[in-house]
């Protein structure tokens, strides 16, 4: 199965540095590992499933579109609405993370972030990361591995809108953009 890969960086949250990994053309096919394997849609942190649980359960549905498998980090999948990953049990696979001592500082791990990584990308599969928070991109960033692709959630909605046609992603931009301006809903 052929996977579009995500547009050029669109902003700030977008960007990679130039001969990245990360970058690709337009609608370019992506370096996804052994012949047969199917990329691996990644969120390692709960930032990219709070913004599309805002916006409502129809954009949560979006990470569907692509046809990967689809993994959610256990310490995102706290940012789900109630019911949603129990519908949705065959379709997502939840990454159990291990437990580390020392731990306890509030934010993201970067050490789980490439734990969630490395246990998704295992055998050399394809990897689309979706990221938002600063220690997390960092972290996928600073890995470097080839083969793993990292977006923002604007930079998702704007791939799934474009590379699928999924006019539903266009108006999820649209409303993301709305809340986190500080709108509230009405």
């Amino acid at each position: 199965m052929s996977v579009p890969a995500p547009h050029a960086p669109e902003g700030p949250y977008d960007l990679v540095p130039a001969g990245s990994p990360f970058c690709g053309g337009s609608h370019a096919p992506a370096p996804w590992g052994p012949a047969g394997s199917p990329p691996c849609l990644l969120v390692p942190e709960p930032t990219p499933l709070l913004l599309l649980a805002l916006v409502g359960r129809p954009a949560l549905d979006l990470l569907f579109v692509p046809g990967a498998e689809v993994r959610i980090a256990e310490a995102a999948a706290g940012g789900l609405p109630p019911g949603w990953l129990d519908g949705n049990a065959g379709r997502v696979g939840v990454q159990h993370a291990r437990i580390r001592a020392g731990g306890g500082r509030a934010g993201v791990d970067r050490r789980l972030v490439l734990d969630s990584l490395r246990e998704a990308s295992a055998g050399g599969r394809g990897v689309f990361a979706i990221a938002d928070d600063r220690e997390a991109r960092g972290a996928i960033q600073e890995r470097d591995q080839p083969g793993v692709r990292l977006l923002s959630t604007r930079g998702f909605l704007r791939w799934i809108a474009l590379a699928f046609g999924a006019a539903s992603a266009t108006e999820a931009r649209g409303e993301l953009a709305w809340v986190s301006a500080g709108a509230g809903r009405a």
